[in-house]
């Protein structure tokens, strides 16, 4: 995850470049600038920022600094809590099982 770049916060801006590259090949151009991207850092970004608050705010930044140069609309970065990311799990289970569409 992210904060195993807590020694490195630029790289850890940099690790997402081949997922948005990807994203960038299969979302059509003209969809690029209405497409929402948010990041929601988990349990380890959470564990980070309790015993390290400051090298987790460095790693937001730079992670933030990454999605913000990238063409889609960048709505935020955060560290999720337990409950919510739960809860989008359990979302993106169903939506890769096709639950939603039986």
């Amino acid at each position: 995850g992210v904060s195993s770049y807590s020694d490195s916060p630029q790289k850890a801006g940099k690790s997402l470049e081949p997922c948005l590259n990807w994203a960038q090949n299969e979302i059509p151009a003209e969809q690029h600038s209405q497409t929402p991207l948010y990041l929601g850092a988990t349990a380890s970004m959470r564990q980070l920022n309790l015993t390290h608050p400051i090298l987790s705010d460095s790693l937001l930044a730079a992670l933030t600094g990454t999605l913000k140069s990238s063409p889609f609309n960048f709505q935020g970065a955060q560290i999720l809590p337990s409950p919510e990311e739960e809860a989008l799990n359990w979302v993106a289970v169903n939506y890769v099982l096709e639950n939603f569409f039986k």
